[in-house]
């Protein structure tokens, strides 16, 4: 353990963001990762749907002060060069992170939840969206998923990427942002196996395959960590 965490559980942790989430969102996320934790705004997301997160992290510009109960450990992190689930993310060691309100309505906040899963790609965090969850693909990972379900796999940053199990094999294929790209693939054998050579890409399957996909990157080897100037921040 290192001294730059400030929330630390041996089980999973569910981030609930500010944005657009449902309670059967955030019931999938928890019964996967059962500790709560806010970013920031997402305090008021929690109390709306009738649940108290265990700590709150973020700047404090977007909470107010009526949705910090007294049982809460507010974590303030004054740095306005993150956005608030980042904050989170770094603050948090756990066996995996679940983020669920973090995608939508603004497309700003939603891709920068996005590079925060290729920032933190040797971490182990899943982003739930509206029917969708994704992952960054570690370098090798094995995920037992119902035969015909959607998978595509998006790349960030262009890379090498192999697969069996699915219906458009990709046996060495190069992925990028502005050429091939992986979407609206189907799993055709249930034993479904993906790596990649860069941690640039990532799989997104229906939220139904949450629970396959969480148990796959927990038996995956991670990325090693890359070097990055906001992997701590001031905290009063």
């Amino acid at each position: 353990m290192t001294d730059r965490y400030i929330i630390r559980s041996e089980q999973g942790v569910t981030v609930l963001g500010g944005g657009l989430c449902t309670s059967q969102q955030l019931d999938a996320a928890l019964a996967c990762a059962p500790m709560l934790v806010a970013a920031n705004g997402g305090a008021a997301n929690a109390q709306s749907m009738g649940r108290s997160p265990v700590h709150v992290v973020g700047d404090g510009d977007s909470l107010p002060a009526e949705n910090l109960g007294k049982s809460i450990n507010y974590h303030r992190i004054r740095e306005q060069d993150t956005t608030d689930f980042d904050k989170c993310i770094r603050s948090i060691e756990a066996p995996i992170i679940l983020g669920v309100g973090v995608l939508a309505p603004r497309l700003d906040h939603g891709l920068a939840s996005l590079g925060a899963l290729l920032k933190f790609a040797d971490r182990r965090i899943v982003l739930i969206g509206d029917g969708d969850v994704c992952a960054v693909i570690p370098p090798r990972m094995r995920m037992t998923v119902a035969r015909g379900t959607r998978l595509s796999v998006f790349p960030f940053v262009a890379t090498h990427v192999w697969s069996e199990g699915l219906k458009w094999e990709m046996d060495g294929l190069y992925l990028s942002p502005d050429g091939m790209l992986g979407v609206s693939n189907r799993v055709v054998d249930e034993e479904l196996q993906l790596r990649q050579e860069h941690p640039g890409c990532l799989v997104i399957v229906p939220i139904g395959a949450l629970t396959s996909l969480v148990q796959a990157l927990g038996e995956a080897a991670a990325w090693p960590e890359t070097p990055s100037p906001f992997r701590t921040g001031k905290q009063d």
